[in-house]
């Protein structure tokens, strides 16, 4: 919960940017490559499946976070578990077309090229002058293995949410059951914000959580998974700190 948090700080974005490119018409600018990334094997799958801690264990996330925040251009990197904060310095082009670098520091101030990093990017603008995919050879979590990112678009919390459980629904007794891709749940008697586990390996199950004063912790969570097309919900508890869903679902909802 607090990744989350702590992404869903560092992505709003401002377009101004630095220019580096020697060909005018390949020009790459900072704000060209500004956004939430994500690597497309998880997007795809996390939308097949839409269990999050499943398919982590599969297919590992990586989200690549760039802004602009004043003078500087903050990246933050992570899977869900830890993140890695840089500033990028500038965009680098390489002789290949379409092939570019990231350099990354620190702070934003001078740096020795020898304690900088590069953070290598292919990719072609769209006819609008965007980019909507990037291959990127990520340093911090796949030590420099090629992989596919996408640009989501929007913070990446209420991204997860729209293709995990954000939706309406109906149970048994014909009553309405709302998620909301903001993470508002308006269930039949309360309302409450709630954010999406995506990596615990410790739970036995996927859940949301959002608080509960009346809880040992301040902290509500439900259990859920997908079934037959149906969102199955389950209670959880807090069991020598690992999260613990009981076997029965309490409700079964139905799209509606």
């Amino acid at each position: 919960m607090n990744m989350i948090k702590l992404i869903a700080g560092l992505i709003t974005f401002t377009m101004s940017g630095i220019i580096s490119a020697n060909d005018v018409s390949d020009r790459v600018y900072i704000k060209d490559v500004a956004g939430i990334w994500v690597n497309e094997g998880y997007v795809e799958q996390l939308k097949n499946i839409r269990m999050p801690h499943q398919v982590a264990k599969n297919n590992p996330p990586v989200v690549i976070a760039i802004r602009s925040a004043g003078n500087s251009y903050p990246i933050v990197v992570t899977d869900f578990r830890e993140a890695a904060l840089n500033v990028v310095l500038a965009v680098e082009p390489n002789e290949e077309k379409g092939s570019y670098r990231l350099v990354l520091a620190p702070d934003n101030k001078p740096t020795p090229s020898d304690e900088v990093k590069y953070l290598w990017f292919k990719g072609i603008k769209t006819i609008d002058g965007n980019f909507k995919q990037l291959d990127m050879a990520e340093i911090f979590f796949k030590n420099g293995v090629w992989d596919s990112y996408i640009n989501v678009e929007e913070k990446i919390g209420p991204f997860i949410n729209r293709h995990v459980i954000a939706g309406r629904y109906k149970d048994e007794s014909g009553d309405n059951w709302e998620f909301s891709p903001e993470g508002q749940a308006y269930l039949p008697d309360q309302t409450f914000y709630y954010e999406m586990s995506l990596r615990d390996d410790t739970s036995n199950c996927e859940y949301i959580e959002g608080e509960d004063m009346n809880s040992s912790d301040g902290i509500k969570r439900i259990g859920f998974s997908w079934m037959s097309g149906k969102l199955h919900l389950f209670e959880a508890d807090l069991v020598d700190n690992r999260v613990i869903c009981k076997s029965k679902a309490f409700k079964v909802l139905i799209p509606s």
